[in-house]
C-alpha cells in the first residue's frame, strides 16, 4: 500500500475513474438491449395486427433478431430497420417512444445522485430479485407516461429483467436514468426502509401479469463478434459464489 497521501488519492481518483467507465460501457449494452426490445415489440404487434398466423410470426421475428445480430447493428440503427416494416401511425409512435428512451439515457446523472448509486449495495441493502421488483413497478409506472407503446407493462418487466442480469450497482446506474424525481425519490425510500428492516415497505402496486406467449419474447441481443460475446447483457456474469447477491463496494 503506498504511504504517500497524495499518491493514495491518485490511485483512488485512477480506480473511481475506471469504475465509471465500466458503468458508462455498461449503459451502452443496456441501450442496445432496450432499444432491440422496444423495436421488436412493435413489429410483433404489426405482424399480429395484419393477421400473420403465429408460426410465421415466429419466423419473421427470428430473421429481425437474426439480422441484428449478424450485423452487428449499432443500436441507433434499429429504428431504420424497423420502421419500414411497421404501418405509418406504428412507425411515428416506435420514433417517439424511441426518442424519449434516448433522450432519457443520455441524460448525465447528477453528482449527488451518483455518489447514491455508487455507494449502494453494502451490506443491509435490498437482495436483486427484490431490486428487480421495484424496478419494473417504478418502470411501469413512468412508461405509461412516457410512452405511446400499448404494452408499457411487459416493457417494463423485461427491462428490469435485463437490468438486473448485471451486478447491482451496473443495474442501478442503467435503470437510474428512465425514472423521473418522483420514482427516484421513490426507490430511495424503499431503500430506507428496508435498511430499517421494513422489508415488507415498497411502492403498493400488482405486478404485471406477463401473459404473452413465449414466441413473443425476444431472447437476447448478441454485439455479433466471438470475442465481445461477454458484453452482452444477457451473458454479464454473476458475481462468483459466496458473495451473494452483490459484490464488495470499495470505499
Amino acid at each position: 500500500m503506498p504511504s504517500d497521501p497524495e499518491e493514495q488519492a491518485a490511485q483512488r481518483a485512477t480506480a473511481e475513474r475506471d469504475r465509471l467507465n465500466k458503468l458508462s460501457e455498461r449503459l451502452e449494452i443496456f441501450k442496445k438491449q432496450l432499444v432491440f426490445r422496444l423495436c421488436y415489440a412493435y413489429l410483433s404487434r404489426q405482424l399480429r395486427q395484419d393477421g400473420v398466423p403465429d408460426r410465421q410470426v415466429t419466423q419473421r421475428l427470428g430473421g429481425f433478431r437474426r439480422r441484428v445480430h449478424s450485423a452487428a447493428v449499432d443500436y441507433r440503427q434499429l429504428r431504420y430497420i424497423t420502421g419500414p416494416q411497421l404501418e405509418p401511425e406504428l412507425a411515428a409512435q416506435l420514433r417517439q417512444d424511441l426518442d424519449v428512451l434516448e433522450a432519457k439515457l443520455a441524460t448525465p446523472i447528477p453528482p449527488n445522485d451518483l455518489v447514491w448509486l455508487l455507494e449502494a449495495g453494502a451490506e443491509g441493502d435490498p437482495p436483486k430479485h427484490l431490486l428487480e421488483q421495484q424496478y419494473q413497478i417504478l418502470l411501469a409506472q413512468r412508461f405509461r407516461a412516457d410512452l405511446v407503446s400499448s404494452d408499457t407493462q411487459q416493457f417494463a418487466a423485461e427491462v428490469a429483467s435485463i437490468a438486473t442480469l448485471g451486478f447491482y450497482q451496473e443495474s442501478l446506474f442503467v435503470v437510474w436514468p428512465l425514472l423521473d424525481s418522483s420514482t427516484q425519490l421513490s426507490l430511495q425510500a424503499w431503500f430506507r426502509r428496508y435498511r430499517q428492516g421494513l422489508h415488507d415497505g415498497g411502492v403498493r402496486e400488482e405486478l404485471p401479469w406477463n401473459d404473452d406467449s413465449p414466441q413473443d419474447r425476444p431472447r437476447a441481443v448478441h454485439d455479433g463478434a466471438a470475442d465481445h460475446d461477454d458484453d452482452d447483457v444477457d451473458t454479464v456474469p454473476e458475481p462468483a459464489s459466496g458473495s451473494g447477491d452483490r459484490p464488495s463496494i470499495r470505499r
